[in-house]
């Protein structure tokens, strides 16, 4: 099940929560001792998730975004930490069926351009892992070249060492292209 609420303070303040409970099949199991195998299991417990969030928008229309996310079908901190001493020995089932998040606990701050300028938009983003301290940074930028053309550029920094969950699979990323709007 899922509920979803939203209200408007005023003209620049927009507060949100949601919330989710349901189960996750197959999920890899971490115990918090290290010295214990994975394990599988074929449907997790039913946990929940919880997003709540805020976003104030300047006169100019750039707008601030932050958001605290809980997800209970992620690792605690010494479950994860054990998961990365595991995942050293069995890598291909560590990726293959770890849960899409590891932690529990995220904060994500966003600030966004105006999305109706016509010249172009951008966004910064920082996430951070409250589990296990790594952070990521982000920024996108989009800029139209014609009616039907626009070029984009996602840029991708995780903050942090190999053993946490940002840092774990790549030391950046950088992806470039072009949008076509068909007519």
């Amino acid at each position: 099940f899922g509920l979803h609420g939203q209200a408007t303070v005023d003209d620049a303040i927009l507060v949100y929560a949601e919330i989710g409970s349901g189960r996750r099949a197959p999920q890899l199991v971490s115990d918090a001792d290290a010295s214990q195998p994975f394990a599988i299991a074929t449907e997790s417990p039913r946990r929940t998730t919880t997003l709540i969030g805020g976003s104030y928008t300047f006169e100019d229309g750039q707008t601030l975004t932050l958001e605290y996310l809980h997800d209970a079908h992620g690792y605690t901190a010494a479950e994860e930490r054990a998961y990365f001493q595991r995942a050293q020995t069995l890598p291909g089932l560590a990726l293959g069926l770890m849960p899409r998040l590891l932690g529990r606990d995220y904060l994500h701050l966003v600030w966004q351009s105006n999305l109706l300028d016509e010249s172009g938009y951008g966004r910064l983003m920082l996430s951070r892992n409250l589990g296990d301290g790594g952070m990521e940074l982000a920024a996108y930028g989009e800029r139209s070249l014609s009616s039907h053309f626009s070029a984009y550029a996602l840029a991708v920094l995780p903050l942090g060492n190999a053993r946490q969950e940002f840092s774990a699979l790549y030391r950046y990323q950088l992806s470039v292209g072009l949008k076509i709007a068909l007519p």
